[in-house]
């Protein structure tokens, strides 16, 4: 008799189980009692988790030949063990798992014929994956610590909305400078950047302790030149030198918002920016409103862009007039008279594809609020001054536009809103090790609603290890510590081009310039002139011991190097390091 059983209860499992025990039915007098899934099994797995099943045998046991394990469609060859009666099966992922659900499958035969199917899925959490292109060498950066610019805005006594929300896109829109002049007190910066040597350990009520590690230190800059501490945010720049390649776990306890990505000139965009009218920024400060803490609108997916019409009537507070006009276009509305919600829904109705609400105080934006049942469109808030610039543009005929998306550099950690200090965790996938620049950012006060808004500030980065400890970034006394450092390198110097000779037959080319012995050179190529074309050929050519040294490529065993036989033309230039 064969016995097809196909678990239901397996691809619901719960988001905190540790160990699952399922109950098979009863074959042949229970030849085998239960299917324990040991791992993995949560949500959030780390992508090194391997998968490891045991079979808890009755009056049977497994026929290991029989076993045949597959995960995502594709099979795989499983290790399987006997201890007694129980049976083990492990598989471990010959890299990392990518994120998302992976499917698995397990089909085995026991030893009185009985044929079992069981399949479930796990999910692997979402990481970044660094590779070569993304940095540079361990040894091209210099000047151990990081660069920190803060910039502070003014609480509005006297408005309904005196602070600021704790949202990683308020914080650019701070830094960017679209929420008034910087009052922090960057008397003991140089040219509004601090430079730390240290560790990013920060407490704005230090010495007190708010974070894992104590010996904190004050936040540059805060309190600010007005006394106040809250609607305070910071970029911390740095090269982070990963040393080997593999699974790295980072950290930030932060009070309140953060992000973590990679690059050093972020962000990659705003998230409300506008075009076609010298009347109106550019970059608009402003709150989405698809956020999950009283969030209301349709949630935000890629780039929105099209042109803005102005709502009537003005308060979106009935079915829109100029529906025809709004059909396929970002609708803008006053705040006032009625809720969030029905002003959205009225643009909607309309067939416009986002919402941009003005303020009707002179308040910061606010995260807005309300019953988000029927919303699909994306809704976002900005101030009443640049209400008012929106309206008297399109009034003017200028062909405003506006696009809403969010930060485009690619993301490894964050946390929204506003919190007491805590940790935030996320994986990421070292592909190459070397220097790889970071850029995170920070905002403290405010009000989300949320607990720890306005009570106190702080800031840590940290790795965990494998057992669970957690180690500062660039800590001086600790070997297992990742080093940042501020900056790359010196830029190298050009040699003299006059100096570089080039010698081509067939797919071979040779290049010969003068040199000195002891000195190393990196060689880039490109099709054309153009300032961002140029790639990496060679790096840490050594001199030759006489006065010229020589660098061959064949092009036709190197697919990497440029192919000098089909292009019209290449280009090289010699760099002394």
């Amino acid at each position: 008799m064969n016995v097809h059983h196909k678990s239901s209860i397996l691809s619901h499992l719960p988001v905190l189980a540790a160990v699952l025990t399922l109950l098979t039915p009863v074959l042949r007098g229970q030849v085998l009692e239960r299917i324990v899934i040991l791992n993995p099994l949560l949500s959030n797995n780390d992508p090194r988790q391997p998968i490891n099943v045991e079979l808890v045998g009755g009056l049977g046991t497994v026929t290991n030949a029989t076993v045949a394990l597959t995960v995502d469609g594709n099979v795989v060859t499983p290790q399987v063990a006997n201890v007694g009666f129980n049976t083990s099966i492990f598989y471990a992922p010959p890299t990392v798992w990518t994120p998302g659900i992976h499917a698995v499958s397990l089909i085995y035969i026991t030893s009185i014929g009985d044929e079992i199917t069981d399949s479930w899925s796990f999910h692997v959490a979402s990481y970044a994956t660094l590779k070569a292109a993304d940095g540079v060498p361990a040894n091209a950066v210099a000047v151990p610590g990081f660069k920190a610019r803060v910039y502070q805005v003014a609480t509005l006594t006297g408005t309904p909305s005196p602070d600021t929300s704790n949202w990683n896109e308020v914080t650019d829109d701070i830094l960017a400078g679209t929420y008034g002049q910087n009052v922090a007190d960057l008397s003991a910066g140089t040219n509004g950047i601090f430079a730390r040597s240290g560790v990013l350990n920060w407490n704005q009520d230090a010495p007190n302790k708010a974070g894992n590690f104590g010996d904190e230190s004050t936040i540059p800059g805060i309190p600010g030149t007005t006394g106040s501490t809250e609607n305070a945010t910071a970029e911390i720049l740095s090269w982070v030198v990963f040393p080997t390649p593999g699974i790295y776990t980072m950290g930030v306890n932060s009070d309140d918002n953060f992000r973590v990505t990679l690059g050093d000139a972020g962000p990659g965009r705003h998230l409300l920016q506008t075009s076609g009218s010298a009347d109106v920024p550019a970059l608009l400060p402003s709150v989405d409103g698809s956020r999950v803490f009283r969030g209301f609108a349709g949630l935000l997916s890629g780039i929105l862009e099209a042109q803005v019409v102005v709502a009537a009537p003005l308060l979106g507070d009935g079915p829109l007039s100029n529906a025809a006009a709004v059909a396929g276009k970002i609708c803008y509305i006053d705040r006032g008279a009625v809720s969030f919600l029905t002003k959205t829904l009225n643009a909607q109705a309309a067939g416009a594809i986002a919402v941009i609400i003005g303020n009707s105080n002179d308040g910061y934006p606010v995260t807005m609020g309300g019953d988000p049942a029927g919303i699909n469109i994306p809704a976002v808030m900005t101030s009443r001054a640049m209400g008012a610039a929106i309206k008297a543009a399109v009034a003017a005929g200028h062909p405003l536009r506006a696009s809403i998306g969010y930060d485009s550099d690619t993301l490894l950690g964050e946390f929204q809103g506003g919190r007491y200090a805590s940790d935030t965790t996320f994986m990421l996938s070292v592909r190459d090790a070397g220097a790889y620049p970071l850029r995170l950012t920070w905002k403290q006060g405010g009000v989300t609603g949320g607990v720890g808004s306005g009570v106190g500030g702080n800031l840590e980065w940290f790795t965990v290890a494998s057992d669970g400890s957690k180690v500062l970034v660039n800590d001086p006394t600790n070997a297992a510590s990742l080093k940042i450092f501020q900056e790359r390198a010196s830029a190298a110097t050009p040699v003299n081009v006059q100096s570089v000779g080039v010698n081509r037959t067939g797919g071979t080319f040779e290049l010969v310039w003068t040199s000195t012995p002891g000195q190393a050179f990196r060689i880039d190529s490109s099709l054309t002139l153009g300032t961002g074309s140029w790639s990496t050929m060679a790096d840490n050519v050594a001199a030759s011991a006489g006065a010229t040294t020589t660098f061959s490529g064949d092009s036709n065993t190197n697919s990497t190097l440029p192919n000098v036989t089909t292009q019209p033309r290449v280009f090289f230039r010699v760099f002394a390091k």
